[in-house]
């Protein structure tokens, strides 16, 4: 006799989750995206299992994709709203160094871009860009959205600093 797939509830999702854009996909992290490393345009590296303790907006982007440069002013205003919260904004794309200080010469964005030189984690997949993931204080995934979104939002906004405080 065949049965439906039952879902075990997912622990430590804040309820102001079901306010986000959809869809709503949450993440087991295995961990293996920790010794992940990021360089700034300005060379400084960054793993990203040095940011435990806070919570971390990954945008996974590119200069060429029109969602993703849409959606940068959105994830600008978002950042500058929580910027007294313990909140690290990291905007990454695997282009060339200097394809993207093109970009950041003509449009002048308010948030630090990090260039990825390895290929993407296997716990934070992207199916194409943009592509975003939030990490809790702990380092694990627990939202995750493929596709643009307008990210200045109250309700975004609740469910940071949600994690923040937990």
């Amino acid at each position: 006799m065949l049965r439906p797939f039952t879902q075990e509830p997912v622990l430590g999702i804040p309820p102001s989750a079901s306010r986000l854009p959809k869809p709503w996909v949450p993440q087991s992290s295995s961990g293996a995206h920790e010794h992940w490393q990021l360089r700034s345009l300005e060379g400084k590296r960054v793993e990203l299992g040095s940011l435990k303790g806070e919570v971390v907006f990954l945008d996974l982007w590119a200069t060429y994709c029109g969602p993703c440069v849409a959606e940068l002013p959105g994830i600008e205003r978002l950042a500058q709203s929580l910027k007294n919260e313990n909140v690290a904004f990291l905007t990454v794309t695997r282009e060339k160094a200097e394809r993207v200080q093109e970009f950041v010469r003509k449009n002048h964005p308010a948030l630090t871009i990090y260039l990825a030189d390895e290929k993407l984690p296997p716990d934070l997949p992207a199916q194409g860009i943009p592509t975003a993931y939030i990490l809790d204080r702990n380092g694990s995934a627990v939202y995750h959205l493929a596709g643009g979104a307008n990210w200045d939002d109250d309700d975004a906004r609740s469910f940071t600093r949600g994690l923040e405080r937990q």
